[in-house]
């Protein structure tokens, strides 16, 4: 029984940190009508960026601090590029694809196809567990959960407290009017892109923290943070992080019961469940209020 209760918290954990890698992709998606697959070569260019700073002595918490504002930089630079090429939801899908895929190439020639991983002595974070009676929890893990959930109640305060989210909203479903409102919705958007491209960074200093580089290691991740966005609702930030748990517990739990195979297949069948049960996603998808 207590296999399965640590499977349990365990995923609630790794169900966050999904989370917090989606987070840019479901606010692209839901905000700026963009299928964002660059999103990935973001989180794992930053990713990269960790890794030489903490190799070179720099604390990779302390890395936060240089990612986050680079990845607001880069997420506005981006949706102004996007925004310049005209890319509809359908174009951008192939186009960021196409952006990926270019990025996995670059960095086979600049870090070779060898697996990168921040070595234990410049990552203190990776060999400590916090415990509570009989479970234990990586502290890469609790760091990672706090951080996906600090971030995701932030946004989701940001878009539902403030006048720059609530415009936000507002033009999702009804731009003509709020442009009419005096909202300059344009550079709204480059906001959330900004935001967007903030939390790919953060989210790239904790997957150096948690888990190995290599150049094509975003296409493991594609299938669970997409089903992680569907799932909770697109442009929902508490929606992703309910999809993530969802997914991240149950692959937890199928794997303490010995079903390796059945766990790989958890988020196409939460994903395909979700759609029949709820197909506007467990929390309100922006994307409702839009056709709605």
């Amino acid at each position: 029984m207590i296999e399965l209760v640590q499977a349990a918290a365990s995923g609630i954990l790794i169900g966050a940190f999904y989370a917090l890698l989606a987070l840019g992709l479901t606010l692209a998606w839901g905000y700026l009508d963009t299928i964002d697959f660059a999103h990935f070569a973001m989180i794992f260019g930053f990713g990269y960026v960790t890794y030489e700073l903490a190799t070179r002595g720099m604390d990779p918490l302390a890395v936060l601090l240089v990612v986050a504002p680079l990845g607001g930089v880069a997420g506005a630079g981006w949706r102004f590029l996007v925004r310049r090429l005209r890319l509809d939801a359908a174009r951008s899908l192939v186009f960021t694809f196409g952006v990926l895929v270019v990025f996995e190439g670059l960095s086979k020639l600049v870090w070779t196809a060898d697996y990168r991983r921040i070595p234990v002595a410049q990552n203190p974070y990776a060999t400590g567990a916090l415990t509570a009676g009989d479970l234990a929890f990586p502290i890469t893990q609790v760091l990672s959960f706090s951080v996906a959930m600090l971030v995701a109640g932030a946004v989701s305060l940001w878009l539902k407290r403030t006048y720059p989210g609530k415009a936000l909203r507002a033009a999702v479903s009804d731009e003509e009017m709020t442009r009419a409102c005096g909202a300059d919705v344009e550079r709204l958007r480059l906001l959330v892109a900004a935001v967007g491209g903030a939390t790919g960074g953060i989210a790239g200093v904790l997957i150096a923290m948690n888990h190995a580089l290599y150049p094509n290691a975003a296409e493991q991740w594609i299938g669970l943070l997409f089903a992680s966005v569907i799932l909770g609702g697109i442009g929902n930030p508490l929606g992703v992080v309910l999809g993530g748990v969802v997914i991240g517990v149950g692959e937890a739990i199928a794997q303490a019961l010995g079903a390796t195979a059945v766990a790989r297949l958890v988020g196409a069948g939460a994903l395909l469940v979700g759609l029949l049960v709820r197909p506007e996603g467990l929390l309100p998808s922006v994307l409702g209020r839009r056709e709605g």
